[in-house]
C-alpha cells in the first residue's frame, strides 16, 4: 500500500467512530473524515494535474473543499451555513491548492497544505458553533 492511501485509512477510520463520538464533535469528524477521503482517495491521474490544469484544480476543489463542508454544517443540522461553508471550502482549498504545496518539498509541502484545509474546517465548526 503506497503512503497516498494512508489519509483515506484515517478518514475511514474517523468515519467509524462517529457513534462513539460526543455529538458535539460529530459534524467536525464528519467534515475532516470527508475531506481525508476526498482529498486523497478520489483523486484521478488527470485530478493530479492541478498545478498546471485549471479545470482540474476547480473539480477537485468542489470536491475536496466544498463537499466536506456541506457535510459539515448538515451533520451540524444547519443547513444555511452547510452551503456557506461549503462555499469557503471551496475557496480555501482552491487557494491553498494553488500554491502547489508552498514551493516546498513532497512532505514539508503535504503537511503544510493539509494543515491549512484542517485549520479551515476547524474554523467553520467552530462558526456553526457559535450560530446554533
Amino acid at each position: 500500500m503506497s503512503w497516498f492511501h494512508y489519509p483515506s485509512l484515517l478518514g475511514i477510520l474517523l468515519a467509524a467512530t462517529l457513534p462513539a463520538l460526543p455529538q458535539r464533535y460529530a459534524p467536525l469528524a464528519v467534515g475532516i473524515a470527508l475531506h481525508l477521503l476526498l482529498d486523497f482517495s478520489l483523486q484521478s491521474r488527470w485530478a493530479t494535474t492541478k498545478a498546471t490544469n485549471r479545470r482540474a484544480l476547480l473539480v477537485h476543489s468542489a470536491t475536496a473543499g466544498f463537499l466536506p463542508l456541506v457535510g459539515l454544517g448538515l451533520a451540524a443540522n444547519n443547513p444555511g451555513l452547510a452551503l456557506v461553508g461549503g462555499l469557503m471550502g471551496f475557496v480555501s482549498h482552491l487557494a491553498v491548492d494553488s500554491q502547489d504545496k508552498f514551493g516546498l518539498p513532497r512532505w514539508p509541502g503535504l503537511a503544510v497544505d493539509q494543515a491549512a484545509h484542517l485549520a479551515v474546517i476547524v474554523a467553520v465548526f467552530c462558526c456553526i458553533e457559535q450560530a446554533c
